[in-house]
C-alpha cells in the first residue's frame, strides 16, 4: 500500500508528490497522458520570482515554482500592457517568465521523482476504492486497483476524484472558462511585452493574449466565459477572430 497517490502530474501534482516523497512517504504520481506537459494548457507565462516575492510574501518555497531551470525558460519580459476595447492602453512593470511549458511540466515531475516517488503515465482513475483507501486507475494492462493511504485530486478543475470524494465542486459555468492558443511564427512584437486585450467582443468575461516566445514567435490566445459568449459563437470563432484581425498576430 501506497502512503500517498497524488492523481495528475501537472506542477501542482508533481510539487506535492515531490514534497512527500522528500518527507519520506511512499509516494506514485499518476499521469493519464502518455507524455507530461503534452497537451500544453495554459498560455506559458509565469511572474518572475522577483515579482512572487513581492506579490506573495508570506509564502514559503516558491523557488519550487517560480524558479525554472534555464533550459525550460524561452525568453524574460519586463512589461504587461492592458488593451481595452476603446483603445486605452495601460503599461505595468511586471517581470515574467515565458516557459516552454512541457518542458518545465517534466522538469516538476523529474524532480518529484528523483525525490524519491514513483511516476506511472498513460494511467487513467476511473473511481476511488471504497472509503476513499486508494484508486481504481485503467492503463494498458487493464483496471487495476491500488491502495494508498491518502489520496490527493490534483487532476483539475474538473476533477474526478473530488467528485467521487463527494468534495464540493462548483457547477457554476462562471467558475469556469474555455480557451484556444496557438502558437505562431512571423509574429511582430516586442519580446519585452506580454498583451492582455479585454472586451467583450474579443474575449468575453476574460482575456485574449499575446505572449513572445523569444524572436518572432509568440502563444497566441484568447479565453472566454461561457455565459458571456454570443449565441452561435465558439471560442474557437473568437480566437480566429483574434489572430485574423488583430495586426500584432496575423
Amino acid at each position: 500500500m501506497y502512503d500517498v497517490i497524488v492523481v495528475g502530474a501537472g506542477p501542482a501534482g508533481s510539487m506535492t508528490a515531490k514534497t512527500a516523497a522528500e518527507r519520506g512517504l511512499d509516494v506514485l504520481l499518476l499521469e493519464r497522458e502518455l507524455e507530461v506537459g503534452v497537451p500544453d494548457k495554459c498560455g506559458e507565462f509565469l511572474p518572475s520570482l522577483q515579482e512572487m516575492r513581492r506579490l506573495a510574501p508570506d509564502v514559503r518555497d516558491l523557488e519550487g515554482l517560480f524558479d525554472p531551470p534555464d533550459y525550460c525558460i524561452v525568453n524574460r519580459t519586463k512589461h504587461v500592457k492592458f488593451v481595452f476595447p476603446n483603445e486605452v492602453e495601460i503599461t505595468v512593470h511586471f517581470r515574467g517568465l515565458v516557459l516552454e511549458r512541457k518542458l518545465y511540466d517534466k522538469h516538476l515531475t523529474n524532480e518529484a521523482a528523483r525525490a524519491g516517488a514513483e511516476v506511472a503515465t498513460l494511467t487513467s482513475v476511473v473511481d476511488l476504492l471504497d472509503g476513499g483507501e486508494g484508486v481504481r486507475a485503467k492503463n494498458t494492462d487493464g483496471v487495476i486497483d491500488i491502495p494508498a493511504k491518502v489520496v490527493v485530486a490534483a487532476d483539475g478543475a474538473y476533477s474526478l476524484v473530488a467528485r467521487r470524494a463527494g468534495l464540493p465542486v462548483s457547477r457554476d459555468p462562471m467558475d469556469y472558462g474555455v480557451g484556444y492558443q496557438y502558437e505562431m511564427v512571423n509574429v511582430d512584437h516586442d519580446p519585452d511585452y506580454v498583451d492582455m486585450y479585454l472586451g467583450e467582443d474579443i474575449a468575453p468575461g476574460s482575456y485574449a493574449w499575446i505572449i513572445p516566445k523569444g524572436e518572432d514567435v509568440a502563444n497566441v490566445g484568447t479565453g472566454a466565459r461561457a455565459p458571456y459568449m454570443k449565441a452561435g459563437m465558439s471560442i474557437r470563432d473568437y480566437q480566429r477572430n483574434f489572430g485574423e484581425d488583430h495586426p500584432l498576430s496575423s
